[in-house]
């Protein structure tokens, strides 16, 4: 297994391509061995419509709140109502992985 390959580890920053496949499993994984986790959008397969928009992307920290806010403000400007785009954010970026609805996670990178 991949993450058995780290050696012991108490935090992981996961990023790579399919951000919600193969990332989002690695990510799971580590989460249910008892291993503090977040992914990393900037630095998943979205890096590159993120990297594109030069007010958003930054590339010395990861902040979850930022990707959240970005998505709800290009999902207005779309017309969708705010309470379609939470639903839909809440399904696909719920997980604890993600670090939108923890704490916690979002101490990881600084």
């Amino acid at each position: 297994m991949l993450i058995n390959q780290l050696g012991h580890i108490d935090e992981l920053v996961v990023s790579g391509y399919h951000s919600s496949d193969c990332v989002k499993r690695v990510g799971e994984t580590a989460l249910n061995m008892g291993i503090n986790v977040i992914i990393d959008l900037d630095l998943t397969d979205l890096f590159f419509s993120l990297y594109r928009h030069n007010e958003y992307f930054q590339k010395n920290q990861y902040v979850p709140k930022r990707y959240k806010e970005y998505m709800e403000q290009k999902l207005e400007q779309q017309g969708e109502k705010k309470e379609f785009i939470e639903q839909e954010f809440q399904k696909i970026y719920g997980n604890p992985i993600y670090g939108f609805y923890t704490e916690e996670t979002s101490k990881l990178k600084k």
